[in-house]
């Protein structure tokens, strides 16, 4: 059974997409189920060893950005308006004390996780 490597996960956390090309030269195809709690653990690390994660809120990225500020973790959610970036027509923040909680609040409300993440089924 073949599991993910860090860096694989780690762009697919950022929204990235590998085709099948892809998937057979980094050795991750066929792919099994991964665990949340693998997933989970992992965006924790992440979130941990990092100001920004997946960008800071400079690059325009719609959906979630966790911002650590070394007291807490704050989830930044941005939608920009049908002109784009930089006029913002919503925004909201959620503070949470540690990075679990954090993490856990992304994977659901940004990847919609458990569930598919690029084709990997996690769950």
């Amino acid at each position: 059974m073949i599991k993910i490597d860090s860096e694989t996960l780690t762009y697919l956390l950022t929204g990235g997409h590998l085709n099948m090309e892809e998937r057979r030269e980094r050795g991750v195809w066929p792919h099994p189920p991964l665990a949340y709690s693998a997933v989970l653990t992992h965006m924790v690390q992440l979130i941990q060893n990092q100001e920004w994660f997946p960008c800071d809120l400079s690059e325009g990225r719609e959906g979630l950005v966790i911002q650590n500020t070394g007291e807490s973790f704050v989830c930044h959610s941005l939608c920009y308006s049908a002109f784009g970036h930089p006029i913002i027509s919503g925004q909201s923040q959620q503070v949470f004390a540690n990075p679990e909680e954090a993490a856990a609040y992304y994977l659901k409300r940004d990847l919609r996780l458990p569930g598919d993440l690029d084709g990997w089924n996690v769950v």
